[in-house]
């Protein structure tokens, strides 16, 4: 079938009405591209189709399929011209009738069109047929995760360099409910796609909220090591990822999803906080409950003194200024986890079998306790981490 790209239009109109299906075409793309008439060119491309002209049939199935301004989609049609020419194999009706049949929950019909574009090494379809492939579901019984490890593993290098498949490989690899739990692994196919540079979330293509979700979510657990600990630099890494799908508000997604991003952004920055102040040489260490209610904190550390376990203030008052400090109001004894114990002024005497004094100290968010005891003293400084 001859082209006409050196004919003017009025000589393509002229074959066109001839029946000439290759200038039919090519009028049907002047009236979508240029003239921006859909209906006009859809009438073409029609005409050319009706003569198996291949990508006349794929242009409907397209056009059908989205929709453009005044012309609604239409599954059916989109499905129909898809598939006459995706019976020629031609490889983006493939694609296409995988994509309509994915968002239709046809996992299994979606599957058998990705693969047949799959096999022609398209990205995309290799890349959706993973995706499919990763779990099994009620509308992918036959699911094999060694396929999508195989095609990610593909998609991951030359001459693809898939970011959507690295980030998706990355979590199988993370993931230690699969065999291939491999977490350094994962980590590094996180780092190669650069999602972050200079300190800033960078998005690409085919890389979408929810897997700068997963990626964020996995970074601020811990999940891209061996322990599943997060250090310092990972959870600055997942609290900028996880940002971002803050700020996007995680459309399209039920509420609860923004609110476990909040949720999980909130608790790792906490962490975070406390493995700083741990790291500044200061000895610091962690608390429990709000300080404006300091007569309810539980103060937490565990020593090789004959003072250990859980302290509880249970009936120690403060009261709160505007200048972050506290002042010594009230105390009244009460009962320890492990003895008892009575305040005078700012001493705290523990009653565990022998005698032992605590001086203390509170200013700003800080309560430094000097304990003196028989053996030695000793000075602990408490810190607001969370």
């Amino acid at each position: 079938m001859s082209d006409h790209k050196e004919k003017s239009i009025s000589e393509l109109q002229q074959l066109a009405e001839q029946g000439d299906a290759q200038a039919q075409f090519q009028l049907g793309e002047h009236y979508e591209l240029k003239v921006k008439n859909v209906p006009e060119a859809c009438k073409w491309y029609e005409k050319a189709a009706k003569q198996g002209h291949t990508r006349s049939q794929y242009f409907l199935g397209y056009i059908y399929h989205f929709g453009d301004t005044g012309f609604p989609p239409n599954r059916e049609k989109a499905l129909y011209w898809y598939g006459k020419a995706a019976e020629k194999g031609h490889t983006e009706s493939e694609r296409g009738m995988g994509d309509i049949f994915r968002c239709d929950y046809n996992f299994i019909e979606a599957c058998k069109w990705y693969k047949k574009a799959s096999e022609k090494k398209d990205a995309y379809s290799m890349y959706y047929l993973a995706m499919l492939n990763e779990r099994k579901s009620r509308e992918n019984p036959d699911a094999d995760v060694h396929l999508a490890l195989k095609l990610y593993e593909e998609l991951s290098n030359e001459p693809f360099k898939h970011k959507g498949a690295m980030i998706r490989l990355g979590l199988l690899y993370c993931d230690d409910r699969f065999i291939q739990h491999n977490p350094k692994r994962g980590k590094e196919l996180f780092e190669k796609c650069n999602l972050i540079v200079d300190y800033k979330v960078k998005l690409f293509d085919g890389i979408s909220i929810y897997d700068l979700w997963l990626v964020g979510a996995a970074y601020c657990s811990g999940q891209v090591n061996e322990d599943n600990e997060p250090n310092i630099d990972d959870m600055n890494k997942g609290i900028k990822l996880v940002d971002v799908v803050i700020q996007d508000g995680f459309k399209g997604f039920p509420p609860d999803r923004l609110d476990m991003a909040k949720n999980r952004r909130a608790f790792t920055d906490k962490h975070r906080k406390y493995l700083i102040n741990r790291l500044s040489g200061e000895t610091i260490y962690q608390f429990e409950g709000n300080m404006n209610d300091i007569s309810n904190i539980k103060f937490i550390k565990t020593t090789n003194l004959s003072i250990e376990g859980k302290w509880e203030w249970m009936n120690v008052c403060y009261e709160f200024f505007n200048d972050d400090t506290y002042i010594y109001k009230n105390t009244e004894s009460g009962l320890r986890t492990n003895g008892n114990y009575a305040i005078s002024g700012n001493v705290i005497t523990f009653f565990m079998g022998s005698v032992a004094k605590s001086e203390f100290s509170l200013q700003g968010d800080r309560l430094t306790l000097t304990i003196i005891s028989p053996e030695r003293g000793s000075t602990f400084t408490f810190k607001r981490v969370y």
